[in-house]
């Protein structure tokens, strides 16, 4: 499926795309070739977080031997590569928990709702990837959650 483009003043550009999780993945040449068109002066990518900073040199080293390329990775290193500045499109954790937090609910309670919302993504990519429960559960132990598990 081609990406949708829509185009409006001073070249602002979004791109819809259908998300390929496995074997050759055609939306790396669309990139390319409008990096290359475009030469814009910021990407703003889906499934970073904004909290990381413009072109979070951490971010590229997290993901620099990264096999399987998702297009959010492919379009952070294939910017940095022309020079091209890029800042996350998604809020964080900890925005997000806070959201949770307002709305009544507890931290525990999205720290669950993180690692179910995978479950389909897993289910769709048909085993190419395994589930890592521990590895979503830990990542907010690491980041200083104060969450008592029960």
């Amino acid at each position: 499926m081609s990406p949708a483009i829509k185009r409006a003043k001073n070249s602002f550009v979004y791109a819809a795309v259908y998300h390929v999780s496995a074997g050759p993945n055609p939306i790396y040449a669309f990139v390319d070739r409008e990096l290359d068109h475009l030469q814009p002066q910021v990407v703003v990518i889906e499934g970073v977080e904004r909290s990381l900073g413009l072109s979070p040199h951490e971010f590229l080293q997290r993901t620099a031997s990264n096999k399987e390329r998702s297009e959010s990775i492919y379009t952070a290193h294939a910017a940095k590569q022309r020079r091209i500045s890029f800042i996350g499109g998604e809020p964080d954790d900890k925005f997000n928990m806070g959201k949770f937090i307002a709305g009544g609910y507890e931290a525990k309670d999205y720290i669950f709702y993180t690692v179910v919302r995978q479950i389909g993504q897993w289910k769709r990519e048909k085993g190419r990837s395994k589930p890592n429960f521990r590895g979503a559960l830990c990542r907010f132990r690491d980041q200083g959650s104060t969450v008592v598990w029960a």
